[in-house]
C-alpha cells in the first residue's frame, strides 16, 4: 500500500468533507481553523500508518499498532465535539499502547497471559523501563530521547485526566457546558504532535529492517512529523 504527501492531503480533503457532513465543522472554515486541522491530521494520519504497513499476521505483533491506530481516529471528533477528558484520554493510550506494542512483539507467553489470566498484566510503570532498556533503544535515546518525551507527555496527561493539581479538574458542570473550543483544539493538536513525533520515531528504531527498505514517498507520511533532530539519528541507521 503507497503512501505520499498527496495521498495524506486527498485524505485530508475527504477528513473535511465528512466532518463537514456530520455538522462537527462549519461549511466554510477559516483558513487558520484549517491550518490547526491540518495539523491535527497529520499527526493521526502518521500513527495510523503502521497498522497497514507491519507485515506481521500474528496477533501479538499486529494488535496494538490496531489499537494506536483505533485511538488515533477517535481523537480528532472528540476534540471537535469539545469533550477534552476523553482526548486526553485518547492520546495517552497511543503512548500505552505504542508501549505495549514494543513490549508484546517478543513477548508471546505473555501476550497470552493477558488473554487468558484475568489478574495478569503489564503496568504501564513498568513498560517505560522496558523499553528505555531495551538493545534497539539504548542508543539511540543518548541521541534522540523519545522514550524521556513520551514519559514526560504521559505524566503531563495523566495529571490532567486525574486531576492532579486544582488547575487540572474538569471545570464544565454540564453537558451543555461542553462545547467546542479552538483554543483547547490547538492545545490537543500541540500534545498530539509531541506524541506523535516520539511514537513514530520509536516505532521507526524498532522496525528498522521493515520500514528503512520502503521508498521514501511511502514513508513520507511518518517522516514528516519527525522532527530534523531524530531524523538525522535515523539517517544513521545501519
Amino acid at each position: 500500500m503507497k503512501t505520499s504527501l498527496r495521498q495524506v492531503d486527498a485524505d485530508f480533503a475527504d477528513v473535511v468533507t465528512y466532518l463537514q457532513k456530520r455538522g462537527l465543522i462549519p461549511p466554510h472554515p477559516s483558513s487558520v481553523f484549517l491550518v490547526q486541522l491540518r495539523q491535527f491530521h497529520r499527526s493521526l494520519y502518521s500513527l495510523a500508518w503502521w497498522r497497514f504497513h507491519l507485515p506481521s499476521k500474528a496477533a501479538h505483533r499486529r494488535v496494538f499498532v490496531q489499537e494506536i491506530a483505533s485511538d488515533a481516529f477517535q481523537i480528532l471528533p472528540q476534540s471537535l465535539m469539545g469533550y477534552n477528558k476523553t482526548t486526553l484520554l485518547l492520546v495517552r493510550s497511543v503512548i500505552e499502547n505504542v508501549l505495549r506494542h514494543v513490549y508484546y512483539y517478543d513477548h508471546e507467553v505473555e501476550f497470552e497471559k493477558l488473554n487468558e489470566e484475568a489478574d495478569w498484566y503489564f503496568a504501564v510503570r513498568d513498560l517505560f523501563p522496558y523499553v528505555l532498556g531495551h538493545p534497539k533503544f539504548r542508543d539511540y535515546e543518548k541521541k534522540y530521547d523519545a522514550i524521556c518525551r513520551l514519559k514526560n507527555l504521559y505524566h503531563e496527561l495523566s495529571a490532567h485526566v486525574h486531576g492532579m493539581k486544582a488547575i487540572h479538574l474538569e471545570m464544565r458542570a454540564g453537558l451543555r457546558s461542553i462545547v467546542p473550543d479552538q483554543a483547547t483544539m490547538q492545545e490537543h493538536a500541540a500534545l498530539l504532535k509531541r506524541c506523535a513525533e516520539a511514537a513514530n520515531f520509536l516505532l521507526v528504531v524498532f522496525h528498522r529492517k521493515v520500514f528503512q527498505p520502503k521508498p521514501d514517498e511511502e514513508t513520507a507520511p511518518v517522516m514528516s512529523v519527525i522532527p530534523s533532530k531524530a531524523r538525522r539519528v535515523i539517517a544513521g541507521i545501519r
